[in-house]
């Protein structure tokens, strides 16, 4: 009886695996930069509502208060956005949604920006060195 060559199925075989190796591979990679995708959309989200308030808050408009936002835990959620919850960016969603809401309702009131890079220039400009520009405090 002749021997049987089972090299080529072997080859086969080996090469099957590899491939089921490989896609096995590709779809775990594929479910963790989905999670650090999601967390790095979170964390801009959070900047972006950080930057928002920020730019609000130089037009005259203290939304820290007005909206009850903590200021540790956005920075909390800036600074490692894979603590967050599902809970977390939903209320993120929302107060971004509520900020989108009150820039609609106070459009008119707010300065455009070239008035305020003029304001800032003029303010600079004819700043006197180690003055204080506030009150000081009454003790």
């Amino acid at each position: 009886m002749a021997r049987a060559n089972f090299s080529k199925v072997e080859d086969s075989l080996k090469q099957g695996l590899e491939e089921f190796g490989i896609e096995k591979l590709l779809e775990v990679t594929d479910k963790e930069s989905d999670r650090i995708e999601q967390e790095r959309r979170s964390g801009q989200l959070a900047i972006l509502i950080q930057y928002e308030l920020k730019s609000l808050y130089r037009h005259g408009f203290n939304l820290y208060t007005l909206l009850h936002i903590d200021k540790k835990e956005l920075k909390k959620f800036i600074n490692n956005p894979s603590l967050m919850t599902k809970d977390d960016k939903e209320k993120l969603i929302d107060i971004k949604k509520k900020i989108d809401v009150f820039r609609e309702e106070k459009k008119d009131e707010l300065r455009s920006d070239e008035d305020v890079v003029t304001e800032e220039r003029y303010r600079h400009k004819h700043k006197k060195i180690n003055v204080r520009e506030n009150w000081l405090p009454l003790k």
